[in-house]
């Protein structure tokens, strides 16, 4: 079931993202395509703050449900092995 979304949740799965991104490995970074990352930069939430926590993994960070289905789609559109 698809969920309407707020423009401050979208915008701060933004900042997840794009703060998660910079903590990915190289490969996977590489393979995120400029689109979503121009997108996600031009609809950051400003206001918000949050913090890619390096002692943890990434399935124990504080992220939102969004993030978490944003992640998904990027890992199996994008990032899994022998993709795009």
């Amino acid at each position: 079931m698809i969920q309407k979304r707020t423009i401050e949740e979208i915008s701060r799965a933004a900042v997840e993202i794009t703060e998660i991104m910079k903590h990915a490995p190289l490969e996977i970074r590489l393979k995120y395509p400029y689109k979503y990352r121009k997108y996600f930069k031009n609809i950051l939430d400003t206001n918000y703050e949050w913090k890619y926590d390096t002692t943890k993994k990434l399935y124990e960070q504080n992220i939102s449900e969004l993030t978490k289905d944003i992640l998904t789609f990027l890992n199996e559109k994008y990032f899994k092995n022998g993709e795009k």
